[in-house]
């Protein structure tokens, strides 16, 4: 019968450290479920710069193929095309000044895509080739897309090479 008196408590503490184990289970649910969307909304954002930079780069790429993609140096004061520019990246014809011209100038439709300011960098021309029948260019652009929203900011950045190639009559 004494045994009987000292097991009066255990269900209760039983019950306790029951209670304890579902709601430690509930709440690291609940932690998983909110950790879960936010980090979906990263990627949402993210994927959304992404596209943003994949846009301007498009651009770059066909406005050089028709000969009409403009750099201009940091300060903007100096602007020529960019298949004009030297090896050192210095316009041809501004003559006097050793500002590179390492800004491509972008449209407004594509320099600030909703709510992503787009920026394009040129890295470096190379002329592989010049010969009488074909001139070889290659081409390294960085390519940042940039949220202008406070709160989230998120960032994509392509760097990509294209080579053009000329041929000459």
């Amino acid at each position: 019968m004494e045994n009987r008196k000292n097991e009066k408590g255990i269900a209760l503490i039983t019950t306790l450290i029951l209670g304890l184990v579902a709601l430690t289970f509930i709440g690291a649910l609940l932690y998983m479920l909110t950790s879960e969307s936010t980090t979906s909304g990263i990627s949402k954002r993210y994927s959304t710069a992404l596209e943003a930079a994949k846009g301007a780069s498009e651009y770059v790429i066909s406005s050089l193929l028709a000969d009409t993609l403009e750099c201009s140096t940091p300060d903007g004061s100096i602007k020529c095309k960019c298949v004009d520019l030297d090896n050192d990246l210095v316009c041809s014809g501004a003559s006097g000044t050793s500002q590179k011209a390492i800004k491509v100038v972008l449209p407004s439709e594509y320099s600030n895509l909703d709510d992503y300011k787009v920026d394009v960098t040129l890295l470096a021309k190379e002329i592989a080739q010049d010969t009488a029948d074909e001139k070889v260019e290659i081409y390294s652009f960085k390519v940042v897309s940039q949220s202008n929203k406070g709160g989230e900011p998120e960032k994509a950045e392509i760097n990509f090479v294209y080579k053009l190639t000329t041929e000459l009559e």
